[in-house]
């Protein structure tokens, strides 16, 4: 719904997850969007713990009937989940839970937006992919469905990526073919699944847009956890050990703060799926030389090596760059700047390191 504010009819936008890593991003570019009225949105939280500053409903995605409970109470016009079960090695660990977070709780969100007419933006992964190339991954434009394929299971055993050779004899990992939001979804492990089940129903809801965010860096809270994966990075080398990063991995690595106002963005563009990726198709090892230099640390301790999931038990796909074509054409229709490149995003990780700068 809306509500009136000082003579103005207001957005109540809520946002679920609001505390994790995105989410809390998303809330701070909420606060510096005008509503559609002119004026700040209202905005409120779904959390399971309060989220400071701003109206919080607490509820656990484990719980579909706290989930309702919650959506009745904010009552909101638009609302962005941000929440999820996100580590592939603890889907893996607990499916039921997983499943319960990632695709139940998203069935039950899309349902009450459908029946309350509401706007919902679904944050999905690019790890929806099996990282092979095929020949329905290359770039393509327009709008485009998110459920291009049925999916159900992880496989048990899947295919060895890292000896899958493309008909011209070529590596597949060394293709670097752009997916498309049109290309087939294969997911390989757990994570992917329930994120690619979660896209069928946010698919065949009203007004619902599927963000495919892909790998995601900036600063953990301080004090927190580390969540952002150049964290790792960066305290190793910083602590002179040395880093062992995939050189057969392809991501499209995008900065906190540049998805969180890519998300906030598309309140006003409902495209049916849409890829929120950087610009450069970088793999690990890449991303690792260029968080070095950024910091001023060795770049020697990066070393490469190559992954193999019968190694490190999870499966995980090799190259899930994306094609942020339409992602690029959305926001600079709304005078948005772009995700910046990994070198820009790397020496702004450096320069914005809480308590620490390049060479300290």
């Amino acid at each position: 719904m809306r509500v009136r504010k000082q003579g103005l009819t207001l957005d109540v936008i809520l946002v679920t997850g609001a505390s994790g890593f995105i989410g809390s991003r998303i809330l701070a570019h909420l606060a510096a969007r005008p509503s559609s009225a002119g004026g700040p949105p209202v905005v409120a939280a779904m959390a399971r713990r309060d989220v400071p500053g701003v109206r919080t409903v607490l509820a656990d995605l484990r719980d579909e009937a706290a989930i309702l409970h919650g959506l009745d109470d904010a009552n909101p016009s638009i609302v962005i989940h941000a929440g999820a079960m996100r580590d592939p090695a603890s889907c893996e660990q607990a499916r039921d839970e997983a499943t319960a977070v990632n695709f139940h709780a998203t069935r039950a969100i899309a349902r009450w937006c459908e029946a309350h007419a509401a706007r919902l933006i679904f944050l999905s992964t690019d790890l929806v992919f099996d990282g092979v190339p095929t020949e329905h991954a290359a770039r393509s434009s327009g709008r485009a469905s998110a459920s291009s394929t049925n999916v159900t299971t992880a496989p048990a055993t899947p295919p060895d990526q890292s000896n899958q050779a493309l008909p011209d004899g070529r590596a597949a990992c060394d293709a670097g073919a752009w997916l498309a939001e049109s290309a087939p979804r294969r997911p390989i492990n757990h994570y992917g699944v329930t994120k690619a089940l979660a896209e069928d129903v946010v698919c065949a809801t009203p007004r619902a847009t599927v963000a495919r965010v892909g790998l995601t860096l900036g600063h953990s809270r301080p004090g927190g956890p580390a969540r952002s994966p150049h964290e790792f990075v960066v305290h190793a080398l910083r602590a002179g050990k040395p880093a062992n990063l995939f050189e057969n991995e392809f991501r499209t690595p995008i900065y906190v703060e540049d998805a969180a106002r890519a998300i906030v963005a598309l309140i006003e563009h409902e495209v049916p799926c849409v890829h929120v990726g950087g610009p450069q198709r970088v793999s690990r090892m890449e991303m690792g030389v260029a968080l070095a230099r950024a910091h001023g640390l060795d770049e020697r301790l990066c070393i490469p090596s190559r992954h193999d999931a019968r190694a490190s038990g999870i499966q995980r796909p090799l190259d899930t760059a994306m094609d942020t074509t339409l992602l690029m054409r959305l926001l600079a229709k709304a005078g948005a700047e772009p995700p910046r490149g990994m070198d820009a995003m790397a020496q702004e990780l450096a320069s914005s390191e809480p308590g620490r700068g390049p060479n300290r």
